[in-house]
């Protein structure tokens, strides 16, 4: 059974049980089918058919999840588009895409840029109410225009964007099985399980990130595939985290570590998550500090998975192998999946490197043709076939001759007691041709540092060129919506060009 038939099936199991939990009450799964039904007649009336991509303003709201269970049971492409954008950038973005049909949540559309760039594409929009259960026509947006339109692509049905760490998020799509994959592997039985036994889960998923992010996308997408009820929230909390696992005891959640930070900060009582047999988390670096403070402290695994938006997961951390490597394999994100693999090969030959050698990642995923990918991450395998990250290609600092990897230069300032979090830039240097600046967030509670005392100590440990030029104190780091740090903001901060 495909996807879209899946979900469909997951909808007709238990129509009137709960399927979404928002703003303290539960939408039953007939919430989703009838927005679902509704979306379906719309579009095809104005003539949006397979292929076609709608886009859809991803808000964590429940007609968005509606929204996207709609396009991927008709298999329509689910364009996603950031709400946190700001209205002249994503009105910008629409008119580039040129798609046929846009929507939205009713509480997210606004007259403005975005409306006029609708217009003006000839795209018509579609309104998605919460409380009515009922989709209508954006006024003046209620038919499609002369075109020309974004073509359709047979088979992609998820386009996206990565998050934006380094620089301006780019756009990649994914097909039908690319998808089917990644949620069969998602799946606890590490397969796809038989459709004709397809029940409806009582334990639901908790989904705090952003659907907008491919993290929270992907979460949503994956219980929907098992049938899975959702706890949604607009953003993540410490207390409202806590207060749902609290409630729903679930034993699996997913956080990334800036959240797991948070917690850490709060000194969340043990017996709070205690149904919690593990998290998983990604996205960003982890502290090695955290991590062990994290697990002595609440004894949960902290299971780490790598990938990209581009690639799909490469690798992760099973609880098998968390009982048996965690303490030899510190460091690890984990062993790759299945159907996936993995090689290091030197930078400037292409050649593959031996166990443990530190080189540039190259992945080979089938669903993504014949060819090894090249990543832009620095990274190393050892004989286990564990795969480390030693930082990323396209972010390292040539400075006189000497690489410096940003990373190793962030963590050593993390190891610093009044340092919550870090991270380092390239800025160009007419001597050295670049040198590297470091950002540090403090923490709340504790003294602020001072940027000497903190290069005395990277003096200490890392060799001198290494050390940062400069290092700036920040009450807190610049985030993307997915919480990572964003280096294009640093970048701007300075005031002068960046690399």
């Amino acid at each position: 059974m495909r996807l879209p038939e899946r979900l469909a099936r997951v909808l007709e199991l238990e129509p009137e049980s709960n399927a979404i939990e928002y703003g303290g009450h539960w939408r039953p799964w007939r919430f989703i089918s009838t927005l679902a039904s509704q979306i379906d007649e719309r579009l095809t009336s104005a003539g949006v058919g397979k292929g076609e991509g709608v886009g859809l303003l991803a808000s964590n709201r429940p007609t968005v999840i509606a929204g996207l269970a709609a396009l991927l049971m008709t298999r329509r492409c689910v364009v996603i588009l950031n709400p946190n954008e700001p209205e002249p950038r994503l009105a910008a973005e629409l008119s580039q895409l040129r798609l046929k049909a846009f929507m939205a949540d009713s509480a997210d559309w606004k007259q403005g840029p975005v409306a006029a760039a609708l217009s003006a594409a000839g795209s018509f929009g579609l309104v998605l109410d919460d409380e009515t259960m009922r989709v209508s026509f954006y006024p003046g947006l209620d038919k499609t225009g002369p075109g020309p339109y974004r073509p359709p692509a047979e088979n992609i049905v998820l386009d996206q964007t990565t998050s934006g760490t380094t620089g301006p998020p780019k756009r990649t799509t994914s097909t039908l099985e690319r998808l089917e994959d990644m949620l069969a592997g998602g799946h606890p039985d590490g397969k796809n399980a038989d459709p004709a036994n397809l029940k409806v889960q009582r334990s639901p998923s908790l989904a705090f990130k952003a659907i907008a992010h491919a993290g929270g996308c992907t979460a949503i997408m994956l219980a929907l595939y098992e049938a899975r009820p959702i706890s949604l929230h607009e953003k993540f909390g410490v207390d409202s985290w806590v207060e749902a696992v609290k409630r729903h005891r679930p034993k699996v959640a997913s956080l990334v570590p800036a959240m797991v930070q948070m917690l850490w900060d709060a000194k969340v009582p043990r017996e709070a998550i205690d149904s919690l047999i593990a998290i998983r988390t990604g996205t960003a670096p982890l502290d090695r500090s955290l991590q062990k403070g994290f697990e002595e402290r609440y004894g949960i695994p902290l299971l780490i998975d790598y990938g990209g938006t581009e690639i799909g997961a490469i690798t992760a951390w099973s609880l098998s192998d968390y009982r048996r490597y965690a303490d030899s394999k510190q460091g690890s994100v984990g062993c790759a999946k299945r159907g996936i693999r993995m090689r290091i090969v030197d930078d400037a030959s292409g050649s593959e490197m031996a166990p443990r050698g530190v080189g540039v990642l190259e992945v080979h995923n089938p669903l993504l043709g014949a060819d090894w990918i090249r990543t832009t991450d620095l990274a190393s395998v050892d004989e286990d076939g564990f795969l480390y990250i030693h930082g990323r290609t396209d972010n390292a600092i040539i400075r006189g001759g000497f690489k410096v990897l940003p990373e190793v230069v962030a963590q050593a300032l993390r190891e610093h007691e009044l340092v919550r979090d870090a991270a380092v830039i390239g800025v160009p240097d007419q001597r050295l041709g670049q040198v590297p600046v470091a950002f540090v967030e403090p923490h709340a509670d504790r003294a602020r540092p001072e940027p000497r005392q903190l290069l005395d100590r990277l003096r200490e440990r890392l060799p001198a060129y290494q050390v940062p030029v400069e290092i700036h104190v920040l009450d807190a780091l610049p985030r993307t919506a997915s919480m990572k740090v964003s280096l294009g903001e640093l970048r701007d901060s300075l005031g002068r060009s960046a690399v």
